[in-house]
């Protein structure tokens, strides 16, 4: 790996996939691919050893499942490398403060919320493009702030949109 010009980003997904595919362990191959990943990541910059990836992982599994199974299928690992990169960037966009736009993304759950109360963490995540755990700060965030409430149970409640005016916040 220290000879190779591919980016380090890209060793890493290979890497992961690889030892997948190898499957050296009757069990815990997912769990040490992304260890070894992390291990590897941080040895490029040390902060990515912080970065939640198991967790946008765990949020996603089918997903991850699916895109080995592809990869495997097609012979080439691609659809492997394309989906834990996108989990990189979905791990690290809770932390890249500048160039996220934090009012129009909490003004568009909010939009989502009022136009559907019964809506779901997961329905907003999908809406607005970003992981489960992204939107699930998200709404952390909003109902901390006393913009959004949940009213009823967890299943069957619904979101109600405390205030839209700014000078409250």
């Amino acid at each position: 790996m220290r000879s190779t010009s591919v980016h380090p980003l890209l060793v890493s997904c290979i890497f992961h996939y690889e030892l997948e595919f190898v499957h050296p362990f009757s069990d815990g191959n997912g769990r040490t691919g992304r260890l070894w990943q992390t291990l590897m990541l941080s040895r490029w910059r040390a902060p990515l050893a912080w970065l939640p990836v198991e967790t946008t992982i765990r949020d996603r599994q089918r997903d991850y499942y699916a895109a080995f199974e592809r990869s495997n299928a097609e012979g080439t690992c691609t659809a492997f490398v394309e989906f834990i990169l996108e989990v990189i960037r979905d791990a690290l966009t809770p932390y890249a403060a500048c160039g996220i736009d934090r009012d129009g993304e909490e003004l568009r759950a909010l939009d989502y919320f009022r136009n559907n109360p019964k809506g779901t963490v997961g329905g907003l995540a999908e809406a607005l493009g970003t992981s489960k755990r992204t939107a699930e700060r998200l709404v952390s965030r909003l109902k901390s702030e006393g913009r959004l409430v949940r009213r009823g149970s967890p299943r069957a409640g619904t979101w109600e949109i405390v205030s839209l005016d700014r000078s409250s916040w």
